[in-house]
Order: C-alpha cells, then structure tokens, then sequence
C-alpha cells in the first residue's frame, strides 16, 4: 500500500538517513513514520506526540498497515521519551525555530547522539540556522516546498563547523547556491511581509520603533540583494 504523503512530509522523509533508525518527534498521525517504514527507508521508527488524540490517531494507521515491529509509538514531551542513541535521523517539525532549540536543549545527551536532525520550523528558521551554526552543527541540506499556499522551509543538520553570513543564515547557506527554483518566490514572499512591516512600524514612535524599522530596513535591503544576484545568474 502507498501512502499519498504531502509535498512537505515527502521532503522531510527525502532527508532520512537510509537504513538508520529515526524519531518522528510530535508525529501527529504517523504518516511520515509510516511512509519511512513502509518504504524501508528506516529499519525502525520511534513515533512521539505529546497528546493521546494525535498518538491514537497514529496507532491507528500503524495498526492498519501491519508496521507494529517496525513503528513504536510513546506519548511524551520533546525528546525527553528517547534514549541518547536510539534514532541516527530525528525529525522536529510544525514547530517555531525557537521551540525547536528548547527541546533540544532540554535533553543534551540525545541530541547530541544523534547523527542528522531534520527540521521544519514555522517560524524563525535564521535563528534557527544561528543556533546550529554556534553550537558546532552545520546545514547540509535544504529545501523549499510550497503547500497550501505556503513556503516551508525544510533543513538537515548534522555535526560539524560551519561560519554563517548574515545573508546566509536569513536565508540559507545552501539554497542560493543551487539556484533552488522556488527561493525567488519565497524571497518575493518574504519582501511583501517586511514591506507591510516596515509600513506598520514606521507609524510607531520611540526607540524600539526606531529599532525594529532599521532592522527591517536591512532585512529588506538583503532581499533586494540576493534577487538581483539570482536574475543576473539566470542569464548566464
């Protein structure tokens, strides 16, 4: 049986590290874990989610797909349910970028045993980028998909050096470099909302005003930057 994934969850299962176990962590309904099992892309999958509703959900669908010895579903909190060791590929997604580094933070002895996380932060991806980036990880992949009328960006990390530019981290070390067909639209789309920002904030007096107008200032002026640097490369 195959199951119809989205394009978002088939970019996050296209970053698994193949015949490896993983870690869905807030799986919802186990569809991505049931995909990586189902296609024998990882040997064993460790399901989580915080809620009874969505685990249930989840047991379900493994239940109806006959994956029991290689899907195992436990209800808990961030990465809290995992042994350090137990997933090569741990998967964080649906999440802001923040939240994200707070359950890794929250268990040091997993995250650092594992061998690639694989995340999809709502929000706040350049923090996100920085806080690898200082704490010895590096992006190794990155992608863009465009669902429901929205971008999610999608990165692989794993263990190593890497020094980020401003540019870099606002908008990906990876993705410039390899022209990715979606990024002059997701920089279009971004350039639209910082507009509508700068507008708002500059009705608004006072130093943090003054602040927050400069910084979307710069944002903006970077977004200028790398779409003039993606047309003229479009013509060569």
């Amino acid at each position: 049986m195959k199951l119809n994934l989205s394009p978002r969850l088939l970019a996050l299962a296209g970053m698994a590290l193949p015949g490896k176990p993983a870690a869905d962590i807030g799986t919802d309904h186990g569809y991505l874990p049931a995909h990586l099992a189902l296609n024998k892309i990882c040997p064993f999958v460790i399901a989580t989610d915080r809620a009874e509703g969505p685990l249930g959900a989840a047991r379900s669908l493994v239940e109806f797909l006959c994956l029991e010895s290689a899907v195992e579903l436990r209800l808990g909190v961030g990465l809290r349910v995992l042994e350090p060791g137990e997933a090569a590929t741990v998967f964080l997604s649906g999440l802001g970028g923040r939240n994200i580094m707070d359950i890794l933070e929250a268990s040091p002895a997993v995250w650092a045993s594992a061998e690639r996380l694989v995340l999809q932060p709502q929000k706040e991806a350049p923090a996100l980028r920085r806080f690898f980036s200082k704490n010895g990880w590096r992006i190794v992949e990155e992608e863009i998909v465009r669902e429901g009328g929205f971008f999610y960006e999608i990165m692989a990390a794993e263990k190593g050096e890497q020094a980020l530019s401003e540019k870099e981290a606002e908008f990906g070390p990876l993705l410039p470099a390899k022209r990715h067909p979606l990024l002059p639209a997701l920089l279009k789309d971004k350039k639209a909302r910082a507009e509508e920002s700068l507008r708002l904030a500059s009705s608004t007096q006072g130093a943090q005003a003054k602040l927050r107008q400069a910084y979307l200032r710069n944002h903006l002026a970077m977004i200028y930057e790398v779409l003039r640097d993606i047309e003229q490369s479009s013509q060569f």
